[in-house]
C-alpha cells in the first residue's frame, strides 16, 4: 500500500507542475525595434515550488539559423520569479522577423514553452569625421579619424583637392573606429567626406564635411637608390647615396641614373624609376614626394683552374645559385697525369659539376688538381737507368782494359816493325839466310810469348 500511495503522490505532483506550467509568459519589451538597438524579453511563470528553475532560449533568424542560449547545458539555475520575472537582452543585429522559443525547466524536467516575434526594420547607421591637424602647409601630413555605427562596415572617403578634382579612397573600420594619414602636395582648401551606401539591414549615410586650409611653402622630396649608397643625378648633379631637397611648388626637375655600374666582382643594372619609368632619365613636377632609382644587383663567379677547361663564370643574380663546371677529371702531360681533386674556395662539391653555390657575394671556385708521376715514364726511366749504367760500366771496363794491354801493344807493334824490316833485308840480299831465319824465328817466338799473356 505504501509504495502505491507514493506513485499517486508523485503522480499528483507532475499534474500540479503541468497545471502550473500555463502560466508562463513571454513577452518583448517592443514589437518592432531597429536594426542596431537591442531586443528585450520578459519572461514570468508561476512558483510550482521548484528548487532550481532553468530557462533555455532559441532564436530563430529571418535566414532560418537557429541559435540556442545557452549553446550547452540549461544554464545557471534560477529561483522563482518575482512580480516582474526576469528580463533577456539580444542584440537586434539583422533586419526581419526574429522568434524566440523560451522552455522553462525544473532541474531537467521541461515544464513549459512560449513563443514571441519581434520586427526588425533597417537601422540608420552614423559617421563622425574629423582630421589633425586642420592647417598645415605643403607637403605635410595630416590624420583623418572618426567612427562609425554599425562597426563592422568599411567607409569610402572623399577626397576633393583644390582645384576641384574628387577621388575616393578606403577607411578601414576596427571597432567601430577608422583612422587615414594622408600627405597633401597642393596649397588650397582640401575637403573630406566619409560615406557609406548601407546595406540590407543598415541605411546608408555620410559624415559632415571637413576642411583642411594647405598653405604655401617649399616642398620635401627624397631622392633615393635601392639598394642604397648608388649615385644618382639631380638637375645635372650628380649626389652619391641620394639626397634631400626643397622645391617650390610647380617647378619642375631632371632625375637621372647610371643604366649600370660595376665594381668589385658587383654589378648594378638599372630596373627603373619605383612606380613611375624605366627610363633614367625623367622629368618631374615639384611635389612632397619620395623618388627611388631601383638597381637590380648582381655578384660575379670566377671559376678557374689550372688545368682543363673550366666553365661556369660570369654574372649572377643576387639571392640565385651559380654552379662551377670541368669538362675533364684527368689530364695526361707526359710525364706528369693530372687527377682532378675537388672544388675549394668558395666552392664545394667533388665531382665535375660543383655543389650549388649561393651568390650572396662575389665568389671564386677553385678546380684543385693532383699531380703523379706517370707509370710508364718510370719504366722508362729506369730502362733508361739501367742502360746508363750498363753503358757507363762496360766504358769503365774497356778503358780499364786499353789501359792495362796497352805496353804489350806497343811491344807487338815493335816487333812487327822488325820482322817488316827484316823481310826488306832479305829481299834485298843485305842480310845472309841462315841470320833471317834464327831472327824471325825469334821475333815470332816473341809474338807467341805476348799473346799468351793477354789470353791468360
Amino acid at each position: 500500500m505504501r509504495r502505491k500511495e507514493l506513485l499517486i503522490l508523485l503522480v499528483l505532483l507532475i499534474v500540479v507542475q503541468a497545471a502550473s506550467a500555463e502560466d508562463l509568459k513571454v513577452w518583448a519589451s517592443k514589437g518592432s525595434v531597429g536594426a542596431g538597438e537591442e531586443i528585450e524579453l520578459n519572461i514570468l511563470w508561476g512558483d510550482t515550488g521548484c528548487k532550481e528553475y532553468h530557462v533555455v532560449i532559441y532564436r530563430t533568424y529571418p535566414s532560418g539559423e537557429v541559435v540556442r542560449y545557452p549553446a550547452e547545458g540549461y544554464g545557471d539555475p534560477l529561483k522563482a520569479p518575482g512580480p516582474m520575472g526576469i528580463r533577456r537582452t539580444f542584440s537586434a543585429d539583422r533586419a526581419g522577423i526574429h522568434t524566440f522559443r523560451v522552455e522553462l525547466y525544473c532541474g531537467t524536467t521541461l515544464l513549459a514553452k512560449g513563443d514571441v516575434k519581434v520586427n526588425v526594420t533597417k537601422g540608420a547607421s552614423q559617421i563622425y569625421l574629423n582630421a589633425s591637424p586642420r592647417k598645415v602647409r605643403v607637403g605635410e601630413e595630416i590624420t583623418l579619424f572618426g567612427s562609425m555605427k554599425p562597426e563592422r562596415a568599411n567607409l569610402s572617403l572623399e577626397v576633393v583637392s583644390p582645384d576641384g578634382a574628387r577621388r575616393n579612397l578606403t577607411l578601414i573600420v576596427e571597432n567601430g573606429n577608422f583612422s587615414r594619414s594622408l600627405l597633401l602636395n597642393v596649397s588650397g582648401t582640401w575637403r573630406f567626406r566619409a560615406l557609406w551606401s548601407g546595406n540590407k539591414d543598415f541605411s546608408g549615410s555620410s559624415s559632415d564635411w571637413i576642411d583642411v586650409e594647405v598653405a604655401k611653402g617649399p616642398l620635401k622630396v627624397s631622392v633615393r637608390t635601392d639598394p642604397p649608397g648608388l649615385t644618382v643625378y639631380v638637375d645635372g648633379k650628380a649626389y652619391p647615396g641620394g639626397g634631400d631637397f626643397e622645391w617650390e611648388e610647380g617647378s619642375i626637375h631632371s632625375l637621372s641614373a647610371d643604366a649600370q655600374r660595376t665594381e668589385d666582382g658587383r654589378r648594378y643594372i638599372f630596373r627603373g624609376w619605383r612606380g613611375m619609368s624605366n627610363s633614367t632619365s625623367i622629368s618631374v613636377r615639384a611635389e612632397p614626394s619620395s623618388y627611388v632609382a631601383e638597381y637590380r644587383v648582381q655578384y660575379y663567379l670566377n671559376v678557374t683552374s689550372e688545368l682543363g677547361e673550366a666553365e661556369g663564370s660570369g654574372w649572377y643574380d643576387a639571392g640565385s645559385y651559380a654552379r662551377a663546371k670541368l669538362k675533364t677529371d684527368k689530364i695526361e702531360e707526359f710525364p706528369w697525369i693530372y687527377v682532378f681533386k675537388g672544388w675549394g674556395g668558395d666552392a664545394n662539391g667533388s665531382s665535375l659539376i660543383s655543389d650549388p653555390i649561393l651568390m650572396d657575394k662575389p665568389k671564386v671556385a677553385l678546380a684543385k688538381w693532383e699531380r703523379t708521376l706517370n707509370p710508364l715514364y718510370m719504366i722508362t726511366i729506369l730502362s733508361i737507368s739501367l742502360a746508363v749504367i750498363f753503358g757507363l760500366t762496360t766504358f769503365y771496363l774497356l778503358l780499364k782494359y786499353r789501359r792495362k794491354k796497352k805496353p804489350s801493344d806497343e811491344r807487338v807493334k815493335r816487333i812487327r816493325e822488325k820482322i817488316s824490316k827484316l823481310e826488306e833485308m832479305r829481299r834485298r840480299g843485305e842480310i845472309p839466310e841462315g841470320v833471317y831465319v834464327k831472327l824471325k824465328r825469334e821475333y815470332m817466338m816473341e809474338l807467341r810469348r805476348i799473346r799468351g799473356k793477354e789470353k791468360g
